[in-house]
């Protein structure tokens, strides 16, 4: 298990929080993330230019799929909410296309990565407002939980940063769900991210080449 001490959190003027495969850093600070982080990727939503709902359907929107649940809110929420905002005073963070998201418990949000991160965080607006209490949790390929952001609690305009270094664990998906209350509706905007590094495959081909030809000559004598 990687270490992280008490003092490297205080200077990065972030919070701890513990996974079953390793010591994650979370962020509440934007400029915090980005300076320890050095995100290499990033999502704004700006893509998508009319209101496109993952009800009952997925979403792809650059690296993330993008799959809900009805909701409390019906049409009104559960969607990448683009042009004129649904409840505009209340989730948007930059007055631009943003997803809004509406879970009912036991409802989720699933966003699917389609590179593997290993570092993530997003602008929040009135998220896990009092009394309830959205968790983000992320898997890795085998379904492990490897990074757990909790129970975050706000009140209903509220904005925030949330992110979360996994510490070299890759994370394949991420579930938000709300397991205090109810219908807790929020917006997310502006993801930072790290995708995880690729190998090159000329490299590869290389080194499975020098090993067919050691164990060839091995078998040679």
């Amino acid at each position: 298990m990687k270490k992280l001490t008490a003092i490297s959190v205080l200077a990065l003027g972030a919070l701890t929080a513990f996974s079953t495969a390793s010591a994650n850093t979370v962020f509440t600070d934007r400029a915090t993330f980005i300076t320890a982080i050095n995100p290499n990727a990033a999502e704004d939503f700006n893509s998508i230019t009319v209101d496109t709902q993952f009800r009952t359907q997925s979403v792809v929107v650059g690296d993330f799929t993008i799959t809900g649940e009805p909701g409390a809110n019906g049409n009104g929420s559960n969607l990448i909410d683009a042009g004129v905002a649904q409840f505009s005073d209340t989730y948007t963070l930059d007055n631009t296309t943003y997803l809004l998201g509406d879970l009912s418990s036991p409802e989720e949000l699933r966003i699917d990565f389609n590179v593997g991160v290993t570092a993530w965080g997003a602008d929040f607006a009135g998220f896990s407002n009092q009394p309830r209490a959205t968790d983000i949790v992320f898997y890795d390929a085998g379904d492990n939980v490897i990074g757990t952001i909790s129970e975050q609690t706000s009140d209903n305009s509220s904005r925030t940063f949330l992110g979360i270094d996994l510490m070299g664990d890759v994370a394949s998906y991420v579930i938000l769900s709300n397991s205090v209350g109810s219908n807790d509706v929020f917006g997310i905007d502006n993801v930072a991210y790290n995708t995880a590094p690729v190998p090159v495959p000329g490299a590869a081909v290389l080194f499975g080449g020098a090993l067919a030809g050691f164990f060839g000559r091995r078998l040679k004598k």
